[in-house]
């Protein structure tokens, strides 16, 4: 039978392997380089056995890459699958199904090496690509947006367990309320629904030897332009308000448009916050949906109580200082 090495090669056509698979870690794929008689290249298995629930997210992201590339935004070059199952994808046997990229000489960089002007015109020209004309319905889970029922259900079902985190919740549910509505107000106003990347930052962008290039699209999916610009100024602003003017003003520059309320610039903060305090009580309640991921990477189970309890009455706090902060930017 033929080692996994040789099985990837020739599913994409990358010539005789010259060593076994190295593991590298490239967000939560499992990856690997792959040197061969043609190069070297970057391998991951997107996931094994039958296909998940969200292998249309993961269609819709690959959608975004491939235009991405078509507008000559710089990123990581995809190998074409011999047979493929569905893009840049194959299924192999009973290995799963992978991806295949050229592999790229490249160090990582911090926050402050980011010019500002590769910067604006990079992420201006990602939000051109995906528009949409509204937030999908099935994306309010993802920013933990939930109807009040459905946190009395999870309460009711904390009470029965005797979770040490309802008593805590129960007494910042106006607060919880309060945030959860403006979430969801923020994104059904916004006009500048997109599908865009995600997950900018530096541990996803690489210098090489042709400058710097925006990696690992598999988060890719719905957003508003504004929401994720507060994100990457957050990311690439190294905490100085100073950096973060001038990324501001270099989006705008490179011909993006910062919309919608003022305060709501730094938005996804509160969304990420939300969001792991439902996947939490999920996993604490035994309340999963098919496409939950029932031990995600970020989290860890030892302190989901904890986390639980410090996330949900610092809600409002947060909410607050990101609304000032934001406030401050936009009226620079």
């Amino acid at each position: 039978m033929p080692e996994l090495r040789e099985l990837v090669a020739a599913s994409f056509d990358l010539g005789s392997p010259a060593n076994d698979l190295r593991p590298i870690q490239v967000g939560s794929y499992e990856s690997w380089r792959l040197d061969t008689a043609r190069g070297s290249f970057m391998v991951k298995r997107l996931w094994r056995g039958q296909d998940p629930t969200w292998r249309r997210e993961y269609e819709t992201s690959m959608e975004l890459e491939r235009r991405a590339l078509d507008a000559g935004l710089p990123t990581a070059i995809p190998i074409e699958p011999v047979r493929p199952y569905f893009g840049w994808a194959t299924r192999i046997d009973d290995q799963g199904v992978w991806r295949a990229y050229e592999w790229l000489n490249h160090t990582m960089i911090s926050a402050e090496a980011v010019d500002a002007r590769w910067f604006g015109e990079t992420l201006a020209l990602l939000h051109k690509l995906y528009p949409l004309t509204a937030h999908p319905d099935s994306e309010w889970r993802w920013l933990g947006v939930y109807p009040p029922e459905q946190w009395r259900a999870w309460l009711d079902a904390a009470h029965s367990l005797d979770k040490p985190w309802a008593g805590p919740v129960v007494a910042h549910l106006d607060d919880i309320g309060a945030v959860t509505v403006q979430i969801r107000s923020l994104y059904e106003e916004s006009t500048d629904h997109i599908v865009s990347h995600r997950d900018l930052g530096p541990w996803n962008v690489l210098r090489t030897s042709d400058g710097l290039r925006l990696i690992d699209w598999e988060n890719a999916g719905p957003t508003a332009a504004t929401v994720e610009l507060g994100r990457a100024v957050l990311a690439f602003g190294s905490e100085s308000p100073t950096r973060m003017s001038r990324l501001i003003e270099a989006y705008r520059t490179a011909g993006g448009q910062v919309m919608g309320r003022p305060q709501g610039l730094f938005t996804w903060q509160l969304t990420q916050q939300l969001s792991q305090i439902t996947e939490r009580i999920k996993i604490s309640v035994g309340d999963l949906d098919p496409e939950d991921d029932p031990e995600p990477i970020w989290m860890n189970p030892s302190t989901i109580d904890i986390d639980i309890v410090d996330g949900t009455t610092t809600l409002r706090t947060k909410s607050d200082q990101l609304a000032t902060a934001a406030l401050d930017q936009r009226l620079r």
